[in-house]
């Protein structure tokens, strides 16, 4: 559930953070731009792939080890279709 909860956190607010940022006038703005988007990639984007990964992999024990999966209360948003 923390994970699953940190992990749409933080969806949440980049979302956000992307939706009101303006496209940029020249080209230190785009290479300034370009910088940021290799950082958001290659250092925020992998440690929430793993934290994604981790929930999946917990959901799937949780429900293998359940003998009915109908009696987890497992809010909606914390299902493994809603963390994509």
């Amino acid at each position: 559930r923390d994970v699953a909860s940190f992990l749409l956190t933080w969806m949440r607010d980049t979302i956000k953070a992307m939706l009101t940022k303006s496209c940029p006038t020249n080209l230190l703005e785009m290479k300034a731009l370009h910088s940021d988007f290799n950082r958001f990639q290659n250092e925020d984007v992998p440690p929430r792939l793993e934290m994604k990964n981790q929930a999946m992999r917990l959901f799937d024990e949780i429900q293998n080890l359940t003998t009915d999966p109908s009696h987890l209360s497992i809010e909606d948003d914390f299902l493994p279709h809603n963390l994509s």
